[in-house]
């Protein structure tokens, strides 16, 4: 009998459980249910404008004079036409850099993490903030009822365009195909439209962990921008090789890439250099290669201008460069604000090979950007390190503040020669209170300005050690 009532019991405490974990699912999934919104394209809101690159920089102006506010403008779906034979990188003697590796490996481990091998790629858990979840994830507009949304799915990384307007829910979504950036500054993304490439409206900003307006948009009518075009100049600057389909200004062969500024954009195409070597296994000779430190003045900083030139524009089709040639066959350098000896323009936008060039340092002696730089590691942040460098041609008493300030001072040069500058085109309307990403100008010499707020900070007592050493 007791063993009767024990299966009893079991059986109706077992019948409970099931029923309540039935209800618990039933009353989950009509929350969820009643929660779900009904989204309407982006297509059917009443003000959408679809562009190709060709069209673009036209309709844009004319939404921002206008003051369109409201107006999401998306890329038109190309016809796509395609390549008649795409060459592969390896088709144009672009080795991969695992290659090189095979007898650079200490190079190889350490690029692995510089900031050229990081330029671009392709997004992933590891390479991208782990920030995909409200409120984190949202980006305000000036339109009161819109806002971006960056998710992450586990088929991709996505970012989201939401209004609510009139009891109506419309959404727009496009793919983050592609990071450019190392994450020094920040991160902006691309999104293939078939095999024509664009800018997403949201980046990521390093300084303060934060999603915000891509640079280079206006948002200020409270416009929502899909369509920007990725040129070829862009991706020539943060990837070792893309083919642009001719006569096109953002279409590119989808299969046919190689990301991240490696070995080859440095170095030369390498394959011959390869196959050479590998034929020759005790030849101790470098053969078909170049060695930027080894160049004349000129042509190992030409290699450097390639990408960190500002507004330069290419003269011919990009990654043909082949370190040890002219840069005038390949780019037109921008000069401005090349003789500004008063004020420092934007960083990205200026010519900082031509603005080192003005230095007192760089006229008096054969300082190039390897005397300061090593382009194989990530030296980001170590100033202690680059001081040392300074520290090669100068002698601490060298400064005149030395007399003010005594050792206090030392190891500031580049605090007070090289400051840091503003993206100045990074502030966007409404985003005042966020912090804006920096870069130093390479124009070394006193600016007065830069030397007064070190001074400033030198006399507050808690300031001193901060400025000092490694950061």
């Amino acid at each position: 009998m007791k063993n009767h009532w024990l299966l009893w019991s079991v059986l109706c405490v077992g019948t409970f459980a099931v029923f309540v974990v039935i209800f618990a699912m039933w009353r989950d999934g009509n929350h969820r249910v009643s929660d779900a919104k009904e989204y309407l394209p982006i297509r059917k809101w009443q003000r959408v404008k679809e562009v190709s690159a060709d069209e673009y920089s036209k309709v844009h102006e004319t939404v921002l004079r206008d003051q369109l506010m409201g107006t999401v403008i998306l890329p038109r779906v190309p016809e796509v036409q395609g390549l008649v034979a795409a060459k592969h990188p390896q088709d144009v003697g672009i080795v991969p850099p695992q290659v090189c590796g095979q007898c650079h490996a200490e190079h190889w481990s350490e690029c692995q993490q510089s900031p050229h091998f990081r330029t671009s790629s392709e997004p992933s858990r590891e390479g991208t903030p782990e920030r995909y979840e409200p409120p984190d994830n949202r980006v305000e507009t000036f339109h009161p009822r819109a806002w971006f949304e960056v998710v992450a799915k586990p088929n991709g990384f996505y970012q989201q365009l939401h209004i609510e307007y009139a009891g109506q829910s419309f959404l727009h979504e496009a793919r983050m195909d592609f990071v450019l950036g190392s994450g020094k500054v920040g991160q902006s993304f691309l999104s293939w439209t078939k095999d024509a490439l664009h800018q997403l409206p949201v980046s990521y900003f390093t300084d303060g962990a934060r999603w915000g307006h891509s640079p280079g948009f206006d948002y200020k009518e409270g416009t929502f921008n899909f369509a920007r075009p990725i040129t070829e100049r862009c991706l020539d600057c943060h990837a070792t090789w893309f083919e642009r389909v001719p006569q096109t200004i953002n279409h590119f062969a989808r299969d046919e890439f190689q990301l991240g500024v490696t070995c080859s954009r440095c170095h030369g195409s390498g394959r011959e250099h390869v196959e050479h070597h590998q034929a020759h296994p005790n030849e101790t000779i470098p053969h078909a290669i170049a060695n930027p430190a080894k160049l004349s003045r000129g042509l190992a900083v030409a290699v450097c201008a390639q990408c960190h030139s500002g507004g330069s524009e290419l003269v011919s089709t990009g990654f043909r460069y082949q370190p040890g040639e002219p840069i005038e066959e390949y780019l037109v350098q921008s000069s401005a604000d090349v003789d500004s000896d008063n004020s420092i323009p934007d960083p990205h936008a200026a010519n900082q090979l031509r603005r080192l060039e003005k230095s007192a340092c760089f006229r008096q002696s054969d300082l190039t950007c390897f005397t300061c730089h090593d382009p194989h590691r990530n030296e980001r942040g170590r100033e202690k390190l680059l001081v040392d460098r300074c520290l090669k041609c100068h002698q601490p008493d060298d400064c005149h503040q030395r007399k003010l300030t005594g050792d206090a001072v030392d190891r500031l040069c580049i605090e007070c020669h090289m400051p840091l500058v503003e993206y100045a085109d990074i502030r966007r309307p409404g985003q005042d209170s966020m912090p804006i990403p920096k870069m130093r100008d390479h124009r070394i010499q006193v600016w007065p300005a830069a030397t007064a707020d070190v001074l400033q900070r030198l006399s507050k007592p808690s300031s001193g050690a901060s400025t000092r050493g490694d950061k």
